[in-house]
């Protein structure tokens, strides 16, 4: 992947953009970290239970950001597994920004 590579989510309020500032909203952060690694042959092989959980998280957008631009290769990072975060990576192979189609920030995270 290039070093020059750069996901976005779009326009992010600044204090959002730092990971400590969206981490500490994570919904994750609230609830047991092993449902976000996975075991393939194990009880919580897909994610299924992880990726629930990011679908209602407020932050899951910076999150994903997060995961693609420091090639987080393991685990459930905003909504997505390493395989279809490996595709997205694939997919952006041609361009120098790959801007990510999420929805906006809730208005109440927004400012």
């Amino acid at each position: 992947m290039s070093a020059n590579r750069r996901f976005s989510i779009g326009p992010v309020d600044p204090d959002l953009a730092r990971p400590e500032g969206w981490m500490a909203l994570a919904l994750c952060a609230q609830t047991d970290p092993d449902a976000y690694f996975p075991d393939p042959g194990g009880q919580n092989g897909s994610g299924a239970q992880a990726k629930q959980v990011c679908r209602r998280c407020e932050v899951s957008d910076q999150c994903l950001s997060f995961a693609m631009e420091n090639d987080m290769r393991y685990g459930i990072w905003g909504r997505l597994g390493a395989q279809a975060r490996h595709r997205l990576r694939k997919q952006a192979d041609a361009d120098s920004t790959v801007t990510l189609r999420m929805p906006a920030l809730p208005e109440r995270l927004a400012g």
